[in-house]
């Protein structure tokens, strides 16, 4: 039996046990916020499928209560709470998942990079991407941090991590380079698999059950720059969005989930209510409501949909932290 086989029967296990019911139960008061990028027709590195994500919806909407997410914190009573999220704003989340939300009659969020939305930029991490996929060469040499690497295209995850501990020029210059190195042309405007949706999409949802908050206006890591670039960033974006759908935008996500004191305090005083992270983990109605958890979601079987909503992962990683507290 493989080893991925062999996970998949464990968690099988776990949950024929009773023990997802009996977790359930346990965190009945605990929201779930789903969190979700990326979509497709079929299996796509990166992406969930349509028929994934059908199989996700109608789970949580047997299980669960999905609530209606730009209301979180004026609806929610307890009682078994999901909120779907979608971070950036790329046209595959009109195409593929929202179809499947309108069928069901489901409520979900997306979080705008307003910048992307309106063309004037695409996502860096695409731009690498597209880079690297392009690219004749599959293995080259390139200089980081004044070190000599030898990546290949598999390090992809590798190389924007390194990127991510940069700041915004030095990624940029970094981005040029690689493009210049490997002889990959960048266009202005996102490629088709990289392309956002546009105003008209989000009007459109807009009217048909789908809220929308701020993911900044060109998706930098907000801890990252100075106070002075990060405020338009934050306050710009929910203006851009209050203007195209006449109604206020009441929610933010942090780029890459990250954030210190000073961001937090910028998204209070921009007027949002309130802020997802990337962190893994429920959401208490007790948390701070500008860094609220998330469970990233990806294209997996569903055994381990029903496993994340469950809580188990949370429980097990609560139960190791307090072993190593108290060897």
């Amino acid at each position: 039996m493989t080893s991925r086989r062999s996970k998949i029967q464990l968690v099988r296990i776990l949950e024929k046990a009773g023990l997802f019911a009996l977790n359930r139960r346990r965190t009945v008061s605990r929201i779930r916020a789903l969190l979700y990028h990326r979509f497709g027709e079929g299996e796509k590195e990166g992406c969930v499928s349509r028929k994934t994500f059908r199989k996700q919806i109608l789970y949580a909407s047997k299980k669960f209560r999905i609530i209606q997410p730009d209301r979180l914190f004026k609806d929610y009573n307890g009682g078994y709470g999901v909120v779907i999220t979608v971070d950036d704003g790329y046209l595959d989340f009109y195409e593929h998942a929202y179809p499947i939300l309108r069928m069901f009659q489901v409520p979900a969020i997306v979080y705008l990079t307003t910048g992307f939305i309106d063309r004037e930029t695409w996502l860096w991490f695409d731009k690498v991407e597209y880079i690297m996929q392009e690219a004749v060469e599959h293995k080259f040499p390139f200089t980081l941090a004044d070190s000599e690497w030898t990546f290949r295209r598999v390090d992809l995850p590798h190389l924007l991590g390194w990127f991510k501990g940069l700041s915004v020029e030095e990624r940029d210059s970094y981005v040029a380079t690689l493009s210049e190195k490997l002889g990959v042309h960048l266009p202005e405007a996102a490629p088709k698999r990289y392309a956002p949706m546009d105003w008209h999409h989000v009007r459109e949802m807009a009217e048909n059950g789908i809220a929308f908050g701020s993911h900044t206006c060109t998706h930098p890591i907000l801890n990252q720059i100075s106070s002075e670039r990060a405020f338009p960033e934050i306050n710009t974006s929910k203006e851009r969005i209050e203007a195209e759908l006449g109604k206020p935008v009441v929610s933010f996500a942090y780029p890459n989930g990250d954030y210190n004191e000073k961001t937090v305090q910028m998204v209070r005083e921009a007027g949002y209510e309130y802020a997802f992270t990337t962190r893994y983990g429920f959401v208490s109605l007790k948390d701070s409501r500008f860094t609220l958890n998330r469970m990233a979601i990806g294209d997996r079987p569903l055994i381990y949909f029903r496993q994340d909503l469950s809580g188990i992962d949370i429980l097990k990683e609560s139960t190791r932290r307090f072993f190593r507290l108290n060897r």
